[in-house]
């Protein structure tokens, strides 16, 4: 089974990747910054097949730092914690955070997509999940 983490906090986007995730893919979702710092702390290295990545994250925060951790901190702990062969698509819709996150994943060496919300298809969700699965046929068990 292939896990994917799903950073967001939007509910309705949310159920939508549920919606789209195959049977063999376990999404394990993440609604706030802080909260996704933590979960990529304790999980580094090949825990998971791919990462999907909003910027902006207040929309659950539990407190106000929180509520203060966007998606460009978030990128800066995956470089810190997470194997650079981990496929990552950034599907926010604010054009700049989503440019300085995969700029900085980018030249941290990160296979990075970018496809905002608005224009995320389930056939393109699905043609990103095949090259999540080719990295882990390639990359085998950690």
């Amino acid at each position: 089974m292939l896990r994917l983490l799903l950073i967001e906090d939007d509910p309705e986007r949310i159920a939508r990747f549920t919606a789209w995730c195959p049977p063999d893919v376990r999404l394990v979702v993440t609604r706030g910054g802080g909260r996704a710092l933590g979960l990529l702390e304790r999980d580094p290295g090949r825990v998971y097949a791919g990462l999907l990545l909003d910027h902006d994250l207040p929309d659950q925060a539990i407190n106000d730092a929180e509520r203060n951790v966007t998606g460009t901190e978030v990128a800066r702990c995956i470089v810190r914690c997470i194997d650079p062969e981990i496929p990552i698509l950034i599907h926010s819709m604010n054009p700049g955070g989503a440019r300085r996150m995969a700029k900085y994943l980018i030249t941290a060496g990160f296979d990075v997509s970018v496809i905002p919300m608005a224009k995320l298809t389930q056939d393109r969700f699905l043609a990103w999940m095949e090259t999540v699965r080719d990295v882990q046929w390639l990359l085998g068990p950690e």
